[in-house]
């Protein structure tokens, strides 16, 4: 079978393959356009978790003894007091998972936005090369 040779002997065909190849670029940038702004809203989501945490956990230090035994104890305490306590526990882990899924949403907006982003935009480049030629 004879290779077809695009242009030269199907001559009414580079404007069909044309169009086909702009509508794939525009739908590229729509994908990278939607893919930045998803990247946007993790890395912003992230932050705002960041500073829950924060305050949490800065409240949580200056106010623990108090809320743990009282204002004003009626003996010596430790910090192994505080510790034991479940409730206090289980708003540790509450702060740090808080900090934790902010860092796994800031490490997914940033790999959004220089892996896939990146990814797309070098697709983009190849396709629009190819569709000049």
């Amino acid at each position: 079978m004879a290779t077809v040779q695009y242009g030269t002997e199907l001559p009414d065909q580079v404007e069909v393959l044309n169009k086909v190849l702009e509508n794939q670029l525009s739908l590229i940038s729509d994908v990278r356009d939607l893919i930045r702004e998803r990247a946007a809203l993790e890395k912003e989501y992230a932050q705002k978790l960041q500073v829950i945490a924060r305050k949490a956990a800065e409240k949580r230090s200056r106010t623990a003894a108090a809320r743990i035994v009282g204002e004003d104890p009626a003996k010596a305490f430790g910090d192994d007091a505080i510790r034991r306590n479940t409730l206090e526990s289980a708003f540790a882990m509450l702060i740090e998972a808080y900090d934790t899924s902010a860092q796994d949403h800031a490490s997914f907006g940033e790999a959004l936005s220089t892996q896939v982003s990146q990814d797309l935009k070098s697709l983009e480049l190849k396709k629009d090369g190819t569709r000049k030629k």
